[in-house]
C-alpha cells in the first residue's frame, strides 16, 4: 500500500496548472468513477451508483453530472467512458 501511495503522489506531483486544479476539486467519489471508468472502459448509471459511498442517489448524479460538464467523460446513450 505505501509503495502504491508514493506512486499516486509521484504522479500528482507531476501535474501542471489547469490540470492538476481539476484533480484537487474532484471529490472521492468522481475518483472512484474515473478508476471504474478505466478499468471498464464503458459503464452504466446503474453500476456507477452501486459504488459505495454516502452519498444520496441525487448527489452521486450531479457528481457524474459535474464529471459530463468539465468534459472528463462522455456519455453515449446509456453508457459512460471515459474521454
Amino acid at each position: 500500500m505505501e509503495k502504491n501511495f508514493k506512486i499516486l503522489l509521484s504522479k500528482i506531483s507531476k501535474l501542471k496548472g489547469s490540470d492538476l486544479k481539476v484533480f484537487l476539486e474532484l471529490v472521492p467519489f468522481q475518483l472512484s468513477i474515473l478508476s471504474l471508468l478505466a478499468k471498464k472502459k464503458k459503464t452504466t448509471s446503474e453500476d456507477i451508483l452501486k459504488i459505495e459511498a454516502d452519498l444520496s442517489k441525487a448527489q452521486k448524479y450531479r457528481y457524474l453530472k459535474n464529471l459530463l460538464i468539465r468534459k472528463l467523460i462522455q456519455k453515449d446513450k446509456r453508457f459512460y467512458s471515459i474521454n
